[in-house]
């Protein structure tokens, strides 16, 4: 008999028995085993309708869309429209602005992101391939661009302004079709050729009793050789740069702002007058007689500017108003802003020291000001009182606005600035005994800054003296800008923009494409 307990018939093996090894499964390892199987179908069964619903995002065959669909359906989106954090445009007669100082705040953020935590990952795949679509990558600059193309041409020409005058925001340049610049030294006015190589030269000369030299003014297309000077006393005298020789000359009350429209020299007075002058009459005294005279504004009239066609004239005053007018309704001005006591006015709160017309929107009008605190403020406007909602109307900056000129090759709008707002350090300072070195100076005090248009996106910023920036002029060909700094005594000459190509029109395309196009 064995020893072995094992193998004794009467040994209990309920003990020792592991039923894994023997294959059988106990009921509560087949309840697991079930359940494990359901929720591996069940998981399988979720990727396959997440599958599916992916699927018939991307892949949803195509068909017409209803009606109904057409206004939800995918549409291109302007790049100067497209905000990620901007509500959807809706129709609104409250204008947008822009301020300097405007910034994300963490209310508007939070909101934002409210919105995106209840978002569903349906719609938010949606959104993803909407923008995805519609939304081209970011393009590069146009090669006319003021990213490309501003930059000091270190061309210098002395000039001179009397202290009184440039603080009064007037000074003497003019440009003339043939790159012939025009200026003041005192009381004589002098000239260069700047595509030629030769030294400056001396047009003419008011006597001290006819007053000092106050304002120059280069005639257009038309007449490519006259010019027209004035002085504070309000002798006027046209001049041909061709020949060196005088035309005509006459006098009025006194002059503060001129602009050329074809033949008609526009005068505007001390007093708010705005008279038009007709040079192609020989006898001067016909033509001051002749001279169709407007009185609206109530204080000096400070800037004046036609548009591209010659339909209208913008003039600014003192006072901050603007007033537009068409040459065929001499009577009243065109009702063109906003709603002031019953009537449409076009209003600033500093005074206006600069109008620009846009050249490819003639009826687009920008107007900027100067304030006393030093702050400017650009608002654009149109003819027929149809601005935009999807874009601003308004910039405010921390700098005096001195000249503004649109781009003829881009869509882009040059500003200069004068000394600009002095600002705390700290904006939330308001310590009486601040010393004057805890304040700083604007960003963009006395520098030439460059606007996208519409969108007022800045595009680039240069400095462009060290003390008071008094203006700009641009040049016939809409390439370069004249900078006067006066404290200075200097004229300095900048490239803006490049040359836009010009396309070769043939019968097909100059019957589609408008005058005015522009990239």
């Amino acid at each position: 008999m064995s020893d072995n307990p094992s193998s004794s018939p009467g040994a209990s093996t309920s003990t020792d028995i592991n039923p894994f090894d023997l294959g059988v499964t106990t009921r509560a390892q087949q309840r697991k085993r079930t359940l494990s199987i359901a929720e591996e179908n069940e998981e399988e069964q979720r990727k396959r309708l997440r599958s599916l619903r992916f699927q018939s995002l991307f892949f949803r065959p195509r068909r017409s869309a209803t009606p109904q669909e057409l206004d939800r359906s995918i549409r291109a989106v302007d790049r100067e429209e497209f905000d990620m954090f901007s509500p959807p445009s809706t129709p609104s007669s409250r204008r947008s602005r822009l301020s300097m100082s405007t910034s994300f705040s963490e209310r508007s953020f939070s909101r934002a992101s409210s919105v995106c935590s209840t978002m569903t990952l349906e719609s938010a795949i949606g959104i993803t391939r909407s923008h995805s679509v519609t939304e081209p990558p970011t393009p590069l600059p146009v090669p006319e661009s003021a990213v490309k193309n501003l930059r000091n041409d270190r061309i210098i020409v002395d000039f001179s302004v009397a202290q009184e005058d440039w603080r009064a925001r007037v000074w003497p340049v003019g440009w003339s079709e043939n790159n012939i610049l025009v200026f003041g030294r005192g009381h004589r006015v002098h000239y260069k050729h700047l595509a030629l190589n030769e030294d400056v030269g001396q047009l003419c000369k008011f006597r001290e009793d006819q007053g000092r030299l106050r304002l120059v003014a280069c005639a257009g297309k038309e007449y490519p050789n006259s010019v027209a000077v004035c002085s504070s006393s309000g002798y006027i005298q046209l001049w041909d740069l061709a020949t060196k020789k005088m035309v005509s000359k006459w006098t009025t009350k006194s002059a503060t702002a001129i602009q050329w429209n074809g033949s008609v020299l526009t005068v505007g007075g001390q007093r708010g007058s705005i008279r038009q002058f007709d040079t192609r009459v020989p006898d001067t005294t016909k033509m001051k007689e002749q001279a169709k005279k407007t009185m609206r504004h109530q204080v000096k009239i400070t800037s004046l500017a036609w548009n591209i066609d010659k339909k209208y004239l913008a003039s600014g005053d003192e006072g901050g108003q603007v007033h537009i007018w068409d040459p065929r309704q001499q009577t009243a001005p065109l009702e063109v802003g906003e709603m002031i006591q019953r009537r449409k006015k076009i209003q600033h709160t500093g005074v206006i020291t600069a109008l620009a017309w846009c050249p490819w929107q003639p009826k687009t009008l920008a107007t900027g000001d100067s304030t006393a605190d030093g702050s400017g403020t650009i608002r654009i406007w149109n003819v027929n009182n149809t601005i935009s909602s999807n874009h601003p109307d308004r910039l405010e900056l921390d700098a005096q606005i001195t000249s503004l000129h649109f781009s003829p090759h881009c869509k882009e709008l040059l500003s200069t600035h004068g000394p600009g707002k002095m600002s705390p350090d700290h904006p939330n300072h308001t310590d009486i005994n601040t010393l004057p070195s805890d304040f700083t100076a604007s960003r963009i005090a006395n520098s030439v800054v460059v606007h996208s248009f519409p969108a007022f996106r800045r595009v680039t910023t240069m400095v462009g003296a060290r003390t008071n920036l008094a203006g700009s002029i641009i040049s016939p060909n809409g390439q370069r800008v004249v900078i006067a700094v006066p404290e200075e005594g200097k004229l300095k000459i900048w490239d803006v923009w490049g040359k836009r190509k010009e396309l070769k029109r043939t019968s097909s395309t100059s019957s589609l494409m408008s005058s005015y196009s522009i990239r």
